[in-house]
């Protein structure tokens, strides 16, 4: 039974910026606030337990060359989301996209985008974001402590392409396929495996029925058996990989 009660409060960031975005996973929780400040937290029933900053190695980014990107990612922008998991933390905000080890001094990878980060996923060691124009992008932290930027995504990321290049707008990824929503009702399937293999930008198959054309399909979460949809008009749709006709 729900209860109003509030189980657990705390003020999450120096001077209470907003807090954009959060992810829990088990007992842990990361915040992002809109200058990109990330706090990493220890939840239970009825605590929050702040645990520090867990923030990109900016400092790390020397030269002139790298100071588009430093600027980009201190610039305050509400429009940031997150992902993490026991390896990494990816973020975004504007034409940047952020994938960090969660090892101190580990590696880093910054990589300038064609136009915002719209929706991003980690698996393993890897970044999954999509942007403007159908485009999903790929790319792995290497296991160094290097710190690279990545100025071209286009040549130097591999990537997915929807079939009418539809605005990307959710993605979802699991062990064997990324699953990616778009501004025209349509679902698009590309297994892990086959994910800008040989230049073949295509996704495996697309889901066109179930939501409006022109609707924005604004999540989508995978498992083993079934893909959930759901879009502006309020309609969740389930489709199922064993089942013909839903």
């Amino acid at each position: 039974m729900w209860s109003e009660e509030v189980c657990a409060e705390e003020k999450s960031h120096t001077g209470g910026a907003p807090v954009v975005d959060l992810k829990i996973a088990g007992t842990e929780m990361l915040s992002i606030d809109c200058f990109g400040t990330i706090v990493e937290w220890h939840v239970d029933e009825r605590k929050l337990e702040c645990l520090g900053e867990l923030s990109p190695p900016l400092n790390r980014l020397v030269g002139e060359e790298n100071e588009r990107v430093r600027n980009l990612y201190r610039r305050k922008n509400p429009e940031r989301t997150l992902d993490f998991n026991d390896y990494v933390v990816a973020t975004n905000t504007l034409g940047l996209l952020v994938l960090f080890s969660r090892k101190q001094d580990g590696p880093a990878t910054f990589v300038l985008c064609p136009s915002n980060v719209l929706c991003l996923r980690v698996l393993g060691r890897t970044a999954y974001w999509g942007v403007l124009k159908g485009k999903v992008f790929r790319t792995d932290l290497y296991l160094s402590s290097a710190c690279r930027v990545i100025e071209d995504p286009d040549s130097q990321c591999e990537r997915l392409e929807t079939y009418f290049k539809d605005n990307v707008t959710s993605l979802d990824v699991s062990e064997e396929r990324v699953v990616v929503g778009d501004v025209n009702g349509e679902v698009h399937v590309c297994s892990v495996d086959r994910f800008g293999a040989n230049f073949n930008w295509l996704p495996d198959f697309s889901l066109e029925s179930g939501h409006e054309y022109k609707s924005f399909v604004w999540c989508v979460k995978v498992d083993a058996e079934r893909i959930f949809s759901g879009d502006q008009d309020g309609k969740i749709v389930v489709h199922d990989f064993w089942k013909s006709g839903t």
